[in-house]
């Protein structure tokens, strides 16, 4: 059998993109085929996410226990099937079900990327995962590409997840003839639970979930709910489209500038300059007029491109952790951010109107740079720059 790749981690994470950051995008069409109100459309960010929090939370135990690539295949076939529920559905129930176990399997799937991309070069784990998270905003911007082509020349949107999910178990079929990297499989729920504990217990092992939970807030509230932000104003459904699109392609530029900078720059130095970008692009996004609030939201995704991989290593900068498990840890607490944030930004646009779709991700990323700065020398006895 065929050992797993660093290039074909690179293209499940690409897969993995193109459903994960896909929900914002079907909001405007759900709410004009089923008439979903706005707090149904941000519910379907927290229910995500939601799933995404639990599955992320087993998932750790799980790829420690079993190894990373068996979880990999079962995770993939799941997110195919919940990706072709959700692109069938006719009723919220439904849709909601298969939003719920695409972050579910989603979570797993990313999770055991992550792990992974660790045992593969554990001398090169943080140079890989920057890596490979480039392909997250390649696979990012490949959907509301499709979306764009199905939606203006085919007029059925729905075609995009059907052709997703098929991928996906397309992609489950195709690992079972890869082996990963030996292995240590020593987890069980027994020591999963102690390193939870361990974690509760010592509060500089708090902040970087605290961090990951206010930054993914950020994020998800940028791309989950610009199309939304965007239709509603009356630019018509291409700019939501079209915002999408921008936001993944300046991620892109960014997270590839940013596999540079980590090799010249403190990677703390890059979040607080990045972060203050966000912050000021996300703020005038709520002055301005289409053509100016699209500039100001691509630069908000070129801004947060970094954040997310190198939040990753500075877990094992701050903490010294490199378990799957407390990784799950961390993506988990990072994963609930997006379901507080749907909840209130549904609520928010509901009752001031789409303008300050921005609001609530601009104060969450403030809030997770005053955490940066206030931790910005702190490094574990155990990390090794």
């Amino acid at each position: 059998m065929k050992k797993i790749t660093i290039p074909l981690l690179c293209v499940q994470l690409c897969l993995i993109a193109m459903i994960l950051s896909s929900s914002g995008l079907a909001m405007p069409r759900l709410a004009e085929e089923l008439g979903f109100t706005s707090v149904q459309q941000g519910s379907m960010v927290s229910i995500q996410f939601l799933g995404f929090t639990l599955g992320v939370l087993i998932g750790g135990t799980l790829v420690d226990s079993y190894g990373g690539l068996k979880i990999l295949r079962a995770a993939f076939a799941g997110v195919g099937a919940a990706t072709l529920i959700f692109g069938l559905s006719r009723y919220y129930a439904m849709t909601m079900a298969g939003i719920f176990f695409i972050g579910f399997f989603g979570s797993i799937c990313q999770n055991a990327i992550v792990s992974l991309t660790t045992s593969y070069d554990t001398k090169k784990a943080d140079t890989n995962i920057t890596f490979i998270n480039v392909f997250f905003t390649l696979g990012a911007v490949i959907t509301p590409l499709m979306l764009l082509v199905f939606t203006v020349f085919f007029g059925v949107w729905r075609i995009t997840y059907y052709i997703i999910g098929i991928l996906f178990l397309g992609m489950a079929l195709y690992t079972l003839k890869y082996n990963a990297q030996s292995e240590i499989k020593t987890a069980s729920l027994k020591n999963t639970l102690k390193q939870y504990k361990v974690a509760f217990t010592r509060p500089l092992n708090l902040v970087v979930p605290l961090t990951l939970f206010l930054y993914v807030a950020a994020e998800t509230g940028l791309w989950g709910f610009a199309p939304m932000f965007f239709e509603s104003r009356g630019y018509g459904k291409i700019s939501g489209i079209a915002a999408s699109i921008f936001i993944w392609a300046a991620m892109f530029v960014g997270r590839t500038l940013s596999v540079k900078l980590i090799k010249r720059f403190d990677m703390v130095r890059i979040l607080l300059v990045q972060g203050l970008m966000a912050i000021l692009s996300l703020v005038m996004v709520i002055f301005s007029n289409q053509g100016m609030a699209i500039f100001w939201i691509a630069l908000a995704g070129f801004s947060c491109a970094p954040f997310y991989p190198l939040l990753i290593i500075w877990i094992t900068r701050l903490t010294g952790e490199k378990s799957s498990t407390m990784l799950a840890f961390n993506m988990g607490a990072g994963a609930l951010g997006p379901v507080v944030m749907g909840i209130f930004t549904g609520m928010i646009v509901s009752r001031y109107g789409s303008i300050y779709t921005t609001a609530v991700p601009s104060f969450a990323m403030l809030l997770a740079v005053i955490i940066l700065f206030m931790f910005r020398n702190r490094k574990s006895e155990h990390y090794i720059d």
